[in-house]
């Protein structure tokens, strides 16, 4: 993790899922005997980009280059649970990535890179948590039955504030995609 100073915001990339998406994500949490702890369903999120604490001076012209890509909406399928061991997290992810969203996160580490808001780049994994700490046994992935139908219109810029007994995310701006364009 990055060092915090008082001038600067711990954020990220994410898209924030509709109601009806919570819901389902939230149902497929509460139908896991898993030992850990669940994240709140207002905190269900897809990380696109981690930036860890960006100088505060860095957030609008991060804002600026975020609002200057031009990418087309798109559709996602959650249709798998998994586990990262080391790190304790239990998930709903996605078996294919669509290439509209490998793109987005692509496109959106450039754009902070290029405004010295250093990315971490760790092998992208794109999922949504559903619990931290968790504690399972075996390797757990199995495919999620329905999947989820996710359609993303926009993303956003959050920011990570520390509250008691954990975290609660705030959009400090939100990105509209482009329409998919339809043809006949």
């Amino acid at each position: 993790m990055g060092q915090r100073t008082i001038n600067s915001e711990r954020l990220f990339f994410a898209l924030v899922p509709p109601s009806g998406v919570v819901q389902s994500l939230w149902q497929t949490q509460s139908s896991l005997a898993i030992a850990g702890k669940a994240v709140p369903p207002e905190n269900f999120h897809l990380t696109l980009a981690f930036l860890g604490h960006v100088p505060c001076n860095r957030i609008d012209p991060l804002i600026s280059a975020a609002d200057a890509l031009r990418c087309y909406g798109f559709s996602l399928e959650l249709d798998q649970l998994g586990h990262f061991p080391q790190a304790g997290i239990v998930y709903a992810g996605l078996s294919s990535p669509p290439q509209a969203l490998v793109g987005l996160s692509k496109a959106l580490r450039q754009a902070s890179h290029r405004q010295q808001a250093s990315p971490r780049v760790p092998r992208y994994v794109p999922h949504v948590t559903l619990f931290r700490g968790a504690e399972v046994v075996q390797p757990f992935h199995r495919l999620l039955e329905p999947p989820i139908l996710w359609r993303i219109f926009s993303y956003h810029l959050m920011r990570s504030r520390p509250v008691p007994g954990g975290v609660r995310y705030e959009s400090l701006a939100e990105f509209n995609l482009l329409p998919v364009r339809r043809t006949f």
